[in-house]
């Protein structure tokens, strides 16, 4: 992989948030780390989803909020959230939070990639694998499992 890739620290362009941009290139030992200014943080979620909503309608899952995300109310990527949270029960991070939250953001850095303008549904699997991504080698669930309750999509993306 080679490129720029931005991680924003709050996921999104609000007042205050610093972005983390990272630079790959295919070398061994080069990734390099910069800041940039919090007025260039991309939108996230798109500023159009966020306006069309009432201040008050948050949608916060295990702890973080997930207000204007196009698959985060998918009712297969909340199944892989809710199974997530009992295979991961009882684990917390280092920081004092249940585990599944790490689950959820990286189902929202997957969703940050994916363009606005796609079929939802083509990638709705991969959302889902990602919030599975660690309940093979952290909580003893088998791919079989996976495949069982979330197809092969899933179940081959976590493997």
């Amino acid at each position: 992989m080679r490129g720029w890739v931005e991680v924003c620290g709050s996921l999104g362009g609000r007042v205050g948030c610093k972005c983390i941009v990272l630079h790959i290139v295919d070398a061994p030992g080069s990734l390099f780390f910069s800041d940039r200014p919090p007025q260039t943080c991309p939108p996230y979620p798109p500023s159009s989803t966020l306006d069309t909503l009432p201040s008050q309608e948050r949608v916060v899952l295990h702890g973080v909020d997930v207000t204007g995300s196009r698959f985060f109310a998918d009712p297969s990527v909340l199944r892989a959230v809710e199974f997530a949270a009992r295979a991961h029960a009882g684990h917390r991070r280092r920081t004092g939070e249940p585990y599944v939250s790490h689950c959820i953001h990286t189902g929202l850095i997957v969703e940050h990639n994916i363009p606005p303008s796609v079929n939802i549904e083509r990638y709705t699997a991969a959302v889902a694998a990602a919030v599975l991504h660690d309940v093979v080698d952290d909580a003893a669930v088998s791919v079989a499992t996976l495949r069982r309750e979330f197809g092969d999509a899933v179940a081959d993306n976590v493997d």
